[in-house]
């Protein structure tokens, strides 16, 4: 599985691909910004996205943790059915694809992997 990991948290995205590359081996872990994830989408080919810094709750052209909002609704747009994409945030949200953080490894592992 090739994953797009997209966070402004430059921390974020180190832990989090460090932690699958260890737990999950054939889980190819790329990490971007939100202002350079659409660019990648549409040069790279991924089966799995994950979007952090998600929010219904503010602009995401005025706030900087909203940024995934846009990041989703673009890829979201141009994605093939067989893509998987996950949006990431501290709120909470009945989306089936929705992740709320923190949140454990190994049930991040199965959603990421269609369980």
């Amino acid at each position: 599985m090739k994953l797009l990991i997209v966070s402004n948290d430059r921390a974020f995205k180190f832990s989090l691909s460090c932690a699958l590359k260890i737990l999950e081996p054939e889980i190819e872990c790329i990490t971007t910004l939100h202002e350079e994830a659409l660019e990648k989408f549409l040069i790279e080919d991924y089966d799995t996205f994950l979007i952090n810094d998600y929010s219904e709750k503010g602009d995401p052209n005025k706030y900087k943790w909203a940024k995934g909002t846009q990041t989703y609704r673009d890829i979201k747009a141009s994605a093939q059915p067989e893509q998987r994409i996950f949006r990431c945030g501290f709120d909470s949200y009945d989306h089936e694809d929705y992740i709320k953080a923190p949140f454990d490894l190994t049930e991040l592992i199965k959603k990421l992997q269609g369980g």
